[in-house]
């Protein structure tokens, strides 16, 4: 069978690589279905896909900057450079835009993924969705496309053909790097195992969570059988970040007991607080500590003693040396000497009198 293809494309040649993309995200789907933690989980795998497509795209940011933006948390950006401040900022930009592009797209968004969807058509029907795909994607990049409308509209067409119910973010960013094949004869292929990659690596993100979940479970400390521990742990693992509040509308519980609550979890190293004791505490399961690490503000320096950075300027009259000098003993004051200043003005108002009454004298 020969596909649409700029070159002779043989279904033999990607046979392997497309049975491993079918039932690698077809597991991953299937497993997600009515899972407690898939809303977590989602979060999480956005995060890094953002990530990986930013790092493809020739832009390093860091995910858990985005978590914070998506949080309305305060980036820690004071106490830094004009081009760190810049750098830091314009990276949580892009990846919120990238983000936008596969959550909540914009107007013109929409169109330029409609627009992705109408040249992704005609190649699902000849080739399937997989195949399909990965053929329209390098069509669309040959053409000199972006690539942000083409990866939004791929998870939208894989849902509506029922590839998969969840809005997974699987897009093969690795088959976009550098020196990645141009033909599409050895390009597809590439294309296929990279989004069976990135299915299998979200299969362990997955796994990772569930222990997780399990071994909180465990360590939570429910001493009571109507202890509300255990059902706190599975607010928790389900939410990507949770609040007191949160926490004690949920279990309707007061605010002080919920928050007692998370800070013993905390001791027991099952949580992680990653907002530094601020107004607005947020709580997570383990595996926000990165997101923590990117809200710690800049360590101040210390206050070491000034140095004498003048070399016109005495050793004696360092400037720590002359702030010890004043401190300890009262300066002397200054007396202002006018005489000269009093006189320059005396002669000011004699000139001015003079030429005044000059003016007001009657003419004959």
């Amino acid at each position: 069978m020969l596909l649409p293809t700029r070159t002779t494309l043989q279904v033999s040649d990607v046979a392997i690589d497309l049975t491993a993309a079918s039932i690698t995200i077809g597991r991953l789907d299937q497993r997600l279905q009515n899972h407690p933690l898939k809303e977590a989980f989602l979060y999480r795998a956005r995060l890094d896909a953002v990530r990986a497509q930013a790092q493809v795209d020739g832009q390093a940011i860091d995910p858990w900057h985005l978590a914070a933006v998506l949080e309305g948390l305060r980036l820690p950006t004071q106490d830094l450079e004009g081009a760190d401040r810049f750098a830091l900022v314009e990276a949580a930009q892009t990846a919120f835009r990238l983000y936008q592009w596969q959550t909540h797209p914009s107007a013109t968004q929409r169109q330029d993924i409609a627009r992705a969807l109408s040249h992704l058509r005609p190649f699902i029907r000849t080739c399937g969705p997989f195949l399909g795909a990965a053929i329209a994607f390098h069509d669309w990049l040959h053409q000199g496309e972006q690539r942000a409308p083409f990866r939004a509209a791929l998870g939208v067409l894989w849902r509506k053909r029922g590839v998969m119910r969840s809005a997974l973010p699987l897009t093969g960013p690795a088959a976009l790097r550098a020196g990645a094949p141009h033909d599409p004869v050895r390009w597809v292929p590439v294309f296929l195992r990279a989004v069976t990659a990135e299915a299998h690596s979200m299969t362990e993100m997955l796994r990772g969570m569930e222990r997780q979940w399990v071994i909180a479970r465990r360590e939570a400390g429910a001493q009571r059988r109507n202890s509300r521990a255990p059902a706190a742990i599975d607010i928790l693992a389900t939410r990507p970040l949770t609040s007191a509040t949160t926490l004690a509308d949920l279990l309707k519980m007061s605010v002080n007991a919920a928050l007692d609550l998370l800070e013993r979890f905390e001791s027991l190293g099952l949580v992680v607080e990653v907002t530094h004791r601020s107004a607005r505490r947020l709580f997570a399961l383990r595996g926000f500590e990165p997101l923590r690490e990117a809200l710690m503000p800049p360590r101040r320096l210390a206050s070491y003693p000034l140095k004498n950075t003048d070399p016109a300027l005495p050793d004696e009259l360092r400037p720590s040396d002359l702030l010890s000098t004043l401190s300890g003993q009262q300066a002397a004051i200054w007396k202002p000497d006018f005489t000269e200043l009093e006189a320059a003005m005396k002669e000011a108002d004699h000139i001015l009198r003079k030429t005044t009454s000059r003016r007001n004298k009657p003419r004959v």
